[in-house]
């Protein structure tokens, strides 16, 4: 939907960097040249503004890119661990 694709060169110890290396190059790309596309984006991800504003204060280093970057593999991973807890224990339902 999006056409971003991530490549890894299976070090496990390395994916978490050159995944966020290479997602933040295409948020950056999408935030200087197709915003509204990057809206949609944290629209399905389910990535609020508010999140974003807050995590930008709190990491004034940071440039804007990569603050959304991590929330964006956050908020991925989180999805998953919830889906998972939920599915090895259909009785907490």
């Amino acid at each position: 939907m999006f056409g971003m694709d991530v490549e890894f060169t299976g070090n496990a110890g390395m994916a978490y960097n050159e995944m966020f290396m290479q997602l933040s190059s295409y948020v950056a790309h999408m935030l200087e040249i197709d915003p509204h596309r990057l809206s949609a984006l944290l629209y399905q991800v389910d990535l609020g503004e508010n999140k974003i504003v807050e995590s930008s204060i709190l990491h004034p280093e940071w440039a804007l890119a990569e603050v959304i970057t991590e929330l964006i593999i956050h908020r991925e991973l989180k999805k998953v661990l919830i889906r998972n807890y939920y599915k090895n224990n259909p009785d907490k339902l």
